[in-house]
């Protein structure tokens, strides 16, 4: 979020680490279960990557190959549906690894005679676990087996589901009479992910860069939940918060308007967040400031999981984002500043007071 090349080497994190990874970036709750939400900022950011070690003239086409590799699956013959797998595209490798090996070792654990009834490998190809699915006894009677065997079948749909992806990722942002294209009206995201619309936005915001984000004084002193009548927020609502805040305030930073709302998608909070995969439904409206009670985040609906967000102003004041070369920290003068080392802290833990 803030540390864009941080983020960058979470994406790409060597293939023999994926299985170690505690709290990975793209969640099984947004990834999986939400239809690939993150996904669109996780290949901007592999865009912009590869803009950034561009010396001459940008290559389009050779950017889109490195995203192809990167997703895992490359269309060799869209006509005839035949999308060649890449064993070792990163994000093929992420779903195998860190979900579907880490559900199948639960169901193990939960049932010794597991692999006996069930003849699953996360390596086996994306046909044969599909076959495979099918024939995966319900165990009813276990809850927690259950529950992980539902996890692996929404893995292997995944993985089916992302083959079939990568032939829309292949379609142009405008059709031949110059045209916008239709915004899909499935999945998460309000508009349909695309290499074109990767590649406008990864122009768009340029380089990677490591910000911070600077408050004045301590945030959260005159700030209550005003749903559980609790003055004293927990950690998780502070994480949130100082999250949703960031990506307020660097949406601002990189708009040519004075803009008052901007664009917020769920999901992709919810790739930033520790404790909480989906933190009360996103009940923004509940946080207050304490005297006078005024709400802290005003919110619309726009479609699926995007809302329109404005925060109030003596709230949202008393933060600053900057860039890593506009930042002084002999400079900060008792001010408190947070800096994203990834998705293993808490903004919270990693504020420094100088």
């Amino acid at each position: 979020m803030l540390n864009e090349i941080k983020e960058y080497e979470e994406y790409t994190l060597p293939i023999e680490f994926l299985s170690d990874v505690e709290n990975p970036r793209l969640k099984f709750f947004t990834l999986i279960k939400k239809t690939f939400s993150g996904l669109e900022r996780a290949l901007t950011i592999i865009a912009r990557h590869c803009i950034s070690n561009e010396t001459d003239e940008i290559n389009e086409e050779k950017i889109k190959a490195n995203l192809r590799a990167w997703i895992g699956f490359e269309v060799i013959d869209g006509k005839n549906n035949i999308i060649a797998e890449n064993p070792n595209g990163w994000l093929n490798n992420y779903i195998r690894k860190v979900f579907l090996e880490k559900y199948l070792q639960e169901c193990r654990h939960k049932c010794a005679d597991f692999d006996k009834l069930v003849n699953i490998s996360s390596t086996d190809s994306i046909d044969d676990l599909m076959t495979k699915k099918e024939s995966i006894p319900k165990f009813g009677s276990d809850k927690d087996l259950s529950l992980n065997v539902g996890r692996v079948k929404y893995v292997i749909t995944t993985l089916y589901d992302l083959r079939y992806r990568a032939k829309l990722f292949e379609n142009p942002m405008f059709d031949p009479e110059n045209k916008k294209m239709t915004a899909s009206k499935t999945g998460n995201n309000f508009k349909q992910i695309t290499y074109d619309l990767i590649l406008a936005n990864a122009f768009n915001l340029g380089k990677l860069k490591r910000y911070y984000l600077i408050c004045k004084d301590e945030p959260f002193q005159k700030v209550i939940n005003k749903k559980s009548k609790v003055v004293k927020l927990k950690p998780a609502d502070e994480d949130l918060i100082l999250k949703i805040v960031s990506t307020y305030l660097l949406q601002q930073l990189n708009s040519s308007s004075n803009q008052e709302y901007v664009y917020i998608n769920q999901m992709e909070i919810c790739n930033w967040l520790l404790e909480k995969a989906n933190p009360d439904k996103f009940e923004l409206e509940k946080y207050k400031i304490y005297s006078p009670e005024e709400k802290i985040f005003y919110e619309s609906i726009v479609g699926g999981n995007v809302k329109k967000i404005k925060i109030h102003s003596d709230f949202i004041k008393n933060f600053k984002i900057v860039e890593e070369h506009e930042f002084d920290i002999s400079e900060n003068q008792g001010r408190i500043f947070f800096s994203d080392s990834g998705a293993n802290f808490y903004l919270e833990k990693n504020k420094r007071y100088e």
